[in-house]
């Protein structure tokens, strides 16, 4: 039994009855046929067979249906939902620089905010409810997530070399660059952790090591613990990057 929350017989907004209810407890228990209330934005109580259940305003069949807990998706971009179908069959370090890049460098926040939308709603319809998103106008992206309703962990991308001359093996480290980008991404951790009574959280989002040089690294780190959050970044994404910073730092 793992009763109710709520109080006694108090209305339930919400009751999804007679499911299968998969509860992530520490037992990993299926319980069915089983009725899970909702009480505003919080999931109130969980009743098993034979316990009685509070009254709802609505009530949602839940027969051959599974009720688990969303899907959370820890390092995905929103915005490139627009690429889908363009780069299956081209490889990785190609289609970065083909596709992935040129597509980023042309964004808008108007665009990213429209595909970000896109991608919100995807990921809500398939059962993700939490994206770790890190992207550049991440400001759009978090807007988006909040008009869908998602709960998003999000980090303004930083680098400081130019991406598109780096198909050409061009990797010069514009410290003014990075810094802009270091004040994006403090900007975006004052206007949005916490935001939604903590739906909201932030990350320091670098690209990755090959265009991030060490010092801007420094400051990432500093950057990180002033505002006690995580650090989250692509590593090692391809042999050649892999390549370039074993010639660089040994």
């Amino acid at each position: 039994m793992t009763g109710p929350t709520e109080p006694a017989r108090a209305p339930a907004d919400i009751a999804i009855y007679d499911a299968y209810v998969a509860t992530v407890d520490i037992q990993n228990r299926i319980l069915h046929p089983a009725t899970v209330t909702i009480h505003g934005n919080r999931i109130s109580g969980l009743y098993g067979s034979g316990e009685a259940v509070p009254p709802a305003r609505r009530r949602i069949d839940g027969k051959g249906r599974l009720v688990l807990p969303g899907f959370v998706n820890i390092h995905s971009h929103a915005v490139l939902t627009g690429l889908r179908g363009r780069t299956e069959d081209v490889p990785g370090e190609v289609s970065l620089h083909s596709h992935l890049l040129p597509f980023r460098a042309r964004m808008t926040p108007d665009g990213a905010l429209a595909l970000a939308r896109l991608g919100a709603l995807e990921a809500l319809r398939f059962g993700t409810t939490t994206m770790v998103d890190l992207y550049w106008h991440a400001d759009a992206v978090g807007r988006a997530f909040d008009e869908v309703g998602l709960r998003g962990v999000l980090g303004e991308s930083i680098s400081e070399v130019d991406l598109l001359r780096v198909e050409d093996g061009v990797y010069e480290f514009d410290r003014a660059k990075g810094q802009k980008k270091m004040r994006e991404a403090e900007q975006l951790i004052r206007s949005w952790h916490g935001r939604g009574g903590g739906r909201f959280r932030c990350v320091v989002a670098p690209h990755a090591p090959d265009d991030c040089s060490p010092e801007l690294l420094a400051d990432v780190q500093a950057l990180a613990r002033q505002y006690r959050i995580p650090i989250s970044m692509h590593v090692a994404q391809s042999r050649s990057e892999v390549k370039r910073l074993k010639s660089w730092y040994g």
